[in-house]
This record gives structure tokens, sequence and C-alpha cells, in this order.
């Protein structure tokens, strides 16, 4: 058996920490994929820009079709980022008849429901292990191993750069300092106003979500506070004096389905110290999932960087090859109302709670208002 012949779209972080992998596959590697992989095309913006790793000029281009056209191509991966032209790509890719790979959680955040379906009517694999909690694994045990649940409810932190803020910020430092460590780690991008507003994780919660009930949602109703509101600053002021010193702050993403309204919500939390969300520090991520019958799963580790999310990546390259479907679910397009996601509480944002224990800063981005 030969081993799949790849093409990338993008070579940035994650990107590069893939071809890496590609080019010089370790032995397990080949020996999961049956075969070497071949890395034949590279699509990039600009082909001289200086980068991390040395990719032969011969396999980088800049033009789209000669990637997409080719018929020696088994595997397309994209980490472009964003949404267009990612979903061009990605459902051109998919239109001919070739299984996609992607870690692009704005793409699917917007578009799941129709790359789904188009996938299906191809009879092809897309495959996105990568584009939620970097290198934790979720999507798949989610679909596969606890399919036999019925999930309840789901706590999780999803965005790493906050979480590494939010730890800066327990061990001392201010928030703006926080916020350039992370910067200057190369886990916050020059504008972390992505992260910082709670985008990032809300789609991912919606990704999450869309995976458990079988329904599209909107992300951009996802009620949303980030590190960046007023609201949020003003608790961080107030906790910082010692009055809670035992409880510490989490971007927490929550989707309810206990009551007789689900809701998504992504807002800052001061979390007790034995609340197990804590035990994820720095840019690692957890997400908690209780179901019945199980009771409550755990999953946690590295949740940003190149090479927590290559590990998805290649992770779903090895099941793409081996013919190990993905199974999703028939997702129904424009079935937000019948999810019936809470709308966001009206008025001004509530600071957190007083006292050691629970607190959140709900703020009123996002939601169905």
């Amino acid at each position: 058996m030969k081993g799949p012949t790849v093409a990338l779209l993008g070579l940035g972080t994650v990107g590069s920490a893939v071809a890496r992998r590609l080019l010089s596959p370790p032995p397990w590697l080949v020996a999961r994929l049956g075969g070497v992989p071949r890395l034949k095309w590279v699509l990039v913006r600009h082909p001289e820009k200086p980068r991390a790793i040395r990719v032969d000029r011969s396999l980088l281009t800049t033009d789209p079709e000669r990637v997409l056209r080719d018929p020696e191509v088994d595997v397309v991966i994209e980490l472009i980022g964003g949404v267009e032209p990612a979903r061009r790509y990605v459902s051109r890719a998919l239109e001919a008849g070739r299984p996609v790979i992607t870690a692009n959680k704005a793409l699917l955040a917007e578009s799941l429901a129709e790359l789904a379906a188009l996938a299906r009517r191809r009879g092809v694999e897309l495959a996105f292990e990568g584009a939620v909690a970097g290198g934790v694994p979720i999507i798949r045990p989610l679909l596969r191993c606890l399919a036999a649940n019925r999930v309840r409810r789901l706590r999780a932190v999803l965005n790493g750069t906050c979480n590494y803020v939010l730890t800066r910020v327990a061990q001392g430092a201010t928030l703006e300092a926080a916020v350039r460590a992370a910067q200057e780690a190369g886990y916050a991008e020059a504008d972390p106003s992505d992260d910082l507003s709670g985008r990032d994780a809300a789609r991912k919660l919606a990704i999450l979500a869309m995976l458990v009930t079988g329904e599209a949602v909107d992300w951009n109703r996802v009620r949303r506070t980030g590190l960046d509101d007023p609201a949020f600053r003003r608790a961080l002021e107030a906790t910082a004096s010692g009055a809670q010193s035992r409880s510490r702050w989490r971007l927490v993403a929550t989707a309810d389905w206990r009551g007789a309204v689900p809701s998504l919500t992504v807002q800052p939390e001061l979390l007790p110290p034995d609340d197990p969300l804590l035990q994820a520090a720095g840019v690692e991520n957890m997400i908690l999932i209780e179901a019945d019958p199980v009771g409550t799963v755990r999953f946690a580790g590295p949740g940003a960087g190149g090479d927590a999310t290559a590990s998805a990546v290649l992770a779903d390259l090895i099941a793409v090859w081996r013919g190990d479907r993905l199974p999703l679910p028939d997702l129904n397009r424009g079935a937000l109302d019948r999810v019936g996601i809470a709308a966001a509480p009206e008025g001004p944002p509530v600071a957190a709670a007083a006292g050691e224990g629970h607190g959140a800063v709900a703020g009123s981005r996002g939601g169905s208002g």
C-alpha cells in the first residue's frame, strides 16, 4: 500500500508543522499510513517569504488551480484559515471527490452544514479534529466513543491564548502585560481581538454543539463576553485585591441542554479552587462532558501551537487514508430555532459575584436579541 499524495493549503504555524512531518515522516507515521506520504503541493501566497521550515521551491505554488486540478492528489489539507478563499477551495476539492482535512474553525463555524452535505453527496471524507482544542482529541470521541450517550452539558476552556493570559494574570501580571507575553511567546496574534473577544471560543463551541445536536447553529448567536469587555476588566480589578485569592478566572464555554431552553455561552468565570477547569493552565484546553449514562468525561491537553494541532491533522490523515469515515450528523441548515438558544439578557453586564466561589461576567454580545 502506498502512502497518500497530499496537497497542503497554507504554510503558517500549523501548516509548517504538518509539512515538516510529511517531508521527513517518522517511522511510526509511515507504518500507520501503510507507506511513505508524498507532499506534492504547498499553496502559499508569498513563495519568497522567509519561513521556519525549508520547503523545496518546486513544491510551492500560488496557483490554486494547479493544486485542485491535479489528479495525483489523494488528500487536500486546508490550513489557510478564515472563511474565504478556504471555503471555495474546500468545496472544489470535495466536489472533485477528494477527501479534505481542515483545522479551520472559522470556516466550519460558518459552513459545516454545507460542507458536510457536500462531502456526503460526493461520498468523501471531511475531517476536522484539529479545528477544536488543538491537540486534544474531541471530535471523534464525541461522535464515536460517546455515541451511546445523551450529552446534557458541556463546559470547556477552548481558547489557549485567553487561558495563557489568565494564567499569567493569576501569577500577578496585569491583563495588558499578560497579552504582550502571549504575543511574545507566539500564542497570540499581533491583533489578538479574535481571541480576547471570545469569538474564537464561540466558533469552537458552536461546532461542538452542532455535533451534539445534529442541528446547524449560528455561532454569532452564542452569548459572548470576552476579556476585552469593560465589565470583566472591572471585575478583574475588584478581585485583584486578594479577597478571592483562591479562585481563578477562566474563559468558559458552556453548552447546556438540561433546561427547557438550551443555552450556549462564552464568558469569563471566577471559578472556585475545586473546579476541574482550573487544572487547564497556560495554553492547555479542557472539555468536560456530562452525559447519560456515562457521567462526566474529561478531555485535556495542549490547545495551541503548531505541533499540537499538527498532531490532530496527521491523525485525521491516518484515519482518512485507512478509510475510517467520521460519522458526521446530517445537519439541517437554518435549524437554529429548533435548537432554541436562549436569548442574551437585556441590560448592562453583571460583575462577578463577591465571596469565595463561582462568579461570572455576563455581557450582551452575541445572542439572539
